[in-house]
């Protein structure tokens, strides 16, 4: 606990090296890849990947989902039904130094996805198509044809709301090309995707499916619900907690209050931070057990939360945070960050042995634009909007304005 409480700016110059093809920098070796973060909260930053954080991801993650899944949602696992799985295709430039950079991100991308293809709705040629509205349109047409579709699978709630929503705004080219077998019979050759990927997708949806058309358009036109169009579904798989819990709201609404959903885990950029195994919501919001062995934990008292300088013995270890009180998470990772401050905030609703139980709260840095000097956290609002009618008919709400205070 000698080291001082980091930030990115700490690890700039080491990642620029990394970068430029120096290995043994944060971690041995070299990266895999230079993950790019999303950006939802402040301007995308870069971070080495190492090959390590995928493994562990999937033994300590992805294993353990699983056996959640099997043990509390009966017959999502073991049926032969399909999953709608919704991701995408990420651009990926190099570094000076010969190294990817990129979303470290599930996508069609990874090694082995082509293998899981078996499992879901959409056939490859879905997950080839590089422009995001013909992709998801694309999901939508599979996803519509197979009336025992079993789970719904998006890394975010409003990727849900964007998957159902653009289906009803779509109805009529969905359903003519379900009635006829052929994808985009609505849209000109030289308007869609290559014509070997129309080709290849016409093959996937094997013929024509005048019932199945008659029964998705009879269902859509009035905005008949996920639970309608698929009455196998068994649940909807997403993050719905934190800054999607607005998005949830309307998620909800388009889904159907009987299909739970389901978040497996508390992930970043960074690693796999904590994993859901308490499906059934007994703290009201998706919950997560943080993984000591995925990264090293700490936690900071939100009295610091607009702190530069930290003091180093500020953190408090997992087992001494106090149950209903919020933190900020400062992990140290596989990937060479050393007490770091990720920028989530949580709150500690359990333990289980040692370790604690959270649910994810909001993020250190986002607060709504101040007119007279007042800090108002973005959880407030999303907390006030998911109780609104409003959150019915809208996707979400992000702060878009940095915590300055706003002349007049």
């Amino acid at each position: 606990r000698e080291h001082p409480i980091t930030t990115h700016s700490y690890y700039e110059s080491y990642i620029a090296r990394a970068c430029e093809g120096e290995a043994d920098v944060l971690s041995p070796g070299k990266p895999e890849l230079i993950a790019m973060t999303s950006g939802t909260s402040n301007t995308p930053k870069l971070l080495p990947h190492i090959g390590d954080v995928s493994k562990n991801f999937f033994m300590r993650g992805v294993c353990v989902a699983f056996a959640v899944l099997d043990n509390e949602f009966p017959g999502a696992v073991d049926e032969l039904q399909r999953s709608l799985k919704l991701t995408f295709r990420t651009a990926k430039g190099m570094t000076s130094g010969g190294l990817p950079i990129g979303s470290n991100s599930s996508s069609p991308d990874n090694r082995g996805f082509s293998s899981l293809l078996c499992a879901y709705s959409s056939p490859q040629a879905a997950y080839d198509i590089s422009s995001e509205p013909e992709a998801l349109y694309a999901h939508a047409l599979f996803a519509l044809k197979d009336r025992n579709l079993g789970i719904i699978e998006a890394n975010f709630a409003t990727l849900v709301c964007l998957f159902l929503d653009s289906m009803r705004e779509n109805r009529r080219s969905l359903v003519q090309d379900i009635r006829n077998g052929h994808v985009w019979d609505r849209k000109p050759l030289e308007a869609g995707p290559p014509k070997e990927l129309r080709d290849a997708l016409d093959a996937a949806l094997g013929g024509p499916d005048a019932r199945r058309a008659e029964e998705v358009d009879s269902l859509l036109h009035p905005g008949a619900t996920a639970a309608s169009l698929w009455p196998n579904l068994k649940l909807v798989m997403t993050t719905d907690g934190g800054s999607f819990e607005a998005s949830a709201v309307r998620m909800r609404e388009l889904v159907g209050s009987s299909i739970p959903v389901y978040s497996p885990f508390y992930a970043a950029t960074e690693g796999l931070l904590g994993v859901n195994i308490f499906p059934q919501r007994p703290f009201r919001s998706s919950s997560y057990l943080l993984d000591p062995q995925s990264m090293v934990f700490e936690l900071l008292p939100t009295s610091w939360r607009c702190s530069e300088e930290i003091p180093r013995d500020a953190p408090v270890l997992p087992w001494e945070a106090e149950i209903g009180q919020t933190y900020e998470v400062i992990i140290t990772t596989r990937g060479g960050l050393c007490r770091y401050r990720l920028g989530d905030i949580v709150r500690v609703v359990a333990r289980l042995g040692k370790m604690p139980i959270v649910t994810v709260e909001e993020r250190t840095t986002h607060f709504l634009p101040s007119l007279h000097g007042e800090r108002v956290a973005e959880k407030v609002f999303q907390k006030a909007l998911a109780r609104v009618p409003l959150a019915k008919q809208i996707r979400g709400a992000v702060v878009v304005h940095s915590p300055q205070r706003l002349s007049g």
